[in-house]
């Protein structure tokens, strides 16, 4: 194995141009395919994986399921899974998306955004992302091993890797994270009970992840802007968890269905200003420190545009 694909495989990442294609949707039937192993392995090597690698990849894959009930899963069954193929997308670089698929794979196919990492990227979601059209899979707790020639009594197997993934992934990350988020979503755009909600925003880690930026895809006067709504919430949480700079919204015009829509250099340029940082000119006073969008954070008791003014609790 040359160096490069060793690296690729230590942080679990590929590069744009090898970026996995649509997630499999739940089918009506859920079936584990008869040539499940066969479409992981070459999925698995269309990656550039090497064969070894992508066996010791299958193993634990298959691992995670064979013989069990699949409503009787946890989510550190596929463990071993992840630690063939990491999940470690490096500092400012996580990008977690929720119904904005087709943006999030024309992200991770374009290459200005090399550096940036999500589901669709990187290794181990990408090598199932790219198995036929929506796969299911199951063990077989009676028989052993995976249950072929015969529905699955659930679709849980999948789901509960999804939902580990999302767990590694946020606890994974490092710095300023960004979540590509439908403005348009019954309900709110932000929704504790889906998987950002449930999985990864809980997982992300104060003081190792810095800032969370929403990026709010939707059509002009259609859907959640970022003040308003289920955002607000959002924007509490992170502030209460990262810290006072530890929120940040952008709104970018486009049908998140139809990515095309979506101005992606709108997109680029708002992970690149948040990834560069902006610079703080002023000159904060009295141990008050110059953070984003050029404003002092004051230490306790001082407050101003400087921190220049004792500030005193009121008297009740």
């Amino acid at each position: 194995m040359n160096l490069y694909l060793s690296c690729l495989i230590l942080f679990g990442v590929i590069n744009s141009g090898l970026a996995g294609r649509r997630p499999s949707p739940r089918q009506t039937i859920c079936q584990t395919p008869d040539n499940l192993p066969e479409l992981f392995i070459n999925s698995c090597l269309d990656l550039g994986i090497t064969s070894s690698v992508c066996n010791e990849g299958w193993n634990a894959f298959m691992s995670a399921f064979a013989g069990k009930d699949p409503d009787d899963m946890k989510l550190e069954d596929y463990n071993d899974y992840f630690n063939v193929f990491p999940l470690m997308p490096g500092k400012n670089a996580t990008l977690f998306w929720s119904g904005t698929f087709p943006t999030a794979e024309e992200i991770a196919n374009d290459p200005r955004f090399n550096g940036i990492y999500s589901s669709v990227n990187l290794i181990a979601s990408a090598i199932i992302n790219n198995l036929e059209y929506g796969t299911c899979w199951c063990g077989d707790p009676i028989n052993g091993g995976i249950l072929y020639g015969t529905p699955c009594p659930s679709d849980n197997a999948v789901t509960v890797f999804w939902a580990d993934f999302s767990v590694i992934l946020g606890h994974n990350s490092e710095g300023i994270v960004f979540w590509l988020a439908n403005g348009e979503r019954s309900g709110g755009t932000y929704q504790p009970t889906n998987f950002f909600g449930l999985y990864e925003f809980p997982n992300l880690r104060p003081g190792v992840v810095t800032r969370l930026v929403v990026i709010d895809i939707h059509r002009k006067s259609i859907g959640e802007a970022c003040g308003v709504g289920s955002l607000i919430s959002l924007k509490s949480k992170s502030v209460a968890k990262f810290g006072s700079n530890g929120y940040g919204c952008y709104e970018v015009e486009g049908n998140v269905q139809m990515p095309k829509t979506v101005n992606l250099t709108d997109v680029l340029n708002i992970i690149s200003k948040e990834r560069e940082g902006i610079t703080c000119f002023l000159t904060c006073l009295n141990g008050g420190a110059c953070v984003r969008s050029n404003s002092c954070e004051c230490a306790v008791g001082y407050g101003g545009v400087l921190c220049e003014k004792p500030s005193f609790p009121t008297k009740v």
